[in-house]
């Protein structure tokens, strides 16, 4: 039988992570449905389940998982320089799924909670919406109307102009009637930062192509995902899809210790879904609009975006930093 596999005795693995896969809303652990950990990246050929067996993805009914590192592999004054590193995406039905990257700088286990989030029983301060029939594309992949998805009184939406073209992760078409499921962190909540995807600590790309390790203060992030015909949508030509979302009145700029205000300016930043790398994407610029302040950008690639300041953290503590123009 070529599926059989025959484990004997009890592997010695002494380096790896535990996961917990937890509920943002109700903190519990998810074990009502089967949660997949698909990994990849740097060392994911040297990643195991607990009992030495490679799986992809990793598949979990209670809620935690462990996964092993080949000892082999474990060099403890080698990962103190350059750590032992992968990525993982956990994906559960009815949830969202998340990215994030491990890094190991040394030997022993490590415990790592993952917080998803349920669709259809969202926490306060997270706001989920789901659209059957968002639009619909000819067979080029255009869209053949401009459709947009409103949510919490009009403070947030999404829209997508006629004529854009829908295109899969290998550039092909998407075609057919697209479904659009959105999720939205109010950045003044606790409860949807804490869900934030990976945290709010993050390896990010700068705006010099270089890679540092910082820490975000949100001001806004969605969650757009669009399929169709088994399809994931990638990418747009000829346009994109626009995010818009009013800027909370208690949001305060870091670097004054004020309320945001028009012509404040604020990274864009945009999640790399295959290994959960933040990158650097532009500065927008805080507008009114109707006497709302509001954040407003057309992406042309599908992923978590989000506006953000940042710290940079150093051994002695995180250190702001500030780029762009604060005048009005």
């Amino acid at each position: 039988v070529d599926s059989l596999q025959l484990v004997i005795g009890t592997p010695s693995f002494e380096t790896g992570v535990h996961f917990d896969f937890i509920n943002a809303k109700t903190k519990n652990y998810i074990d009502e449905t089967e949660v997949k950990v698909t990994v990849t990246g740097t060392h994911a050929q040297d990643v195991y389940n607990n009992l030495g067996v490679r799986e992809n993805p990793f598949l979990s009914r209670h809620g935690m998982m462990e996964l092993i590192i080949d000892p082999r592999k474990v060099d403890t004054t080698a990962m103190k320089t350059t750590p032992f590193e992968f990525d993982v995406t956990v994906a559960a039905t009815g949830y969202n799924s998340v990215t994030q990257r491990v890094k190991l700088y040394g030997a022993g286990m490590e415990k790592i909670s993952i917080t998803l989030i349920k669709l259809n029983d969202a926490p306060a301060g997270i706001s989920a919406s789901a659209n059957s029939n968002f639009v619909g594309t000819n067979s080029s992949g255009n869209t053949t109307q401009q459709s947009s998805i409103n949510m919490n009184a009009g403070q947030q939406s999404v829209t997508i102009g006629a004529g854009v073209g829908l295109r899969d992760a290998s550039g092909n078409p998407v075609t057919g009637t697209v479904a659009a499921n959105v999720v939205y962190f109010d950045p003044t909540s606790q409860t949807a930062q804490d869900a934030f995807p990976g945290g709010l600590n993050v390896t990010a790309q700068m705006d010099d192509n270089s890679t540092e390790d910082i820490q975000f203060v949100s001001a806004g992030m969605f969650d757009v995902r669009l399929s169709a015909g088994g399809k994931k949508v990638s990418s747009f030509d000829n346009g994109g899809i626009t995010l818009k979302t009013e800027v909370p009145a208690e949001l305060t700029n870091p670097n004054t210790g004020q309320p945001l205000k028009e012509n404040d300016v604020i990274e864009l930043w945009s999640q790399d879904e295959g290994t959960g790398q933040w990158v650097f994407e532009k500065m927008d610029t805080v507008r009114k609009v109707n006497g709302k302040l509001v954040l407003e950008e057309t992406v042309t690639h599908l992923s978590l975006w989000n506006w953000d300041f940042y710290y940079n953290m150093c051994s002695n503590g995180p250190r702001f930093v500030w780029r762009g123009n604060l005048t009005s």
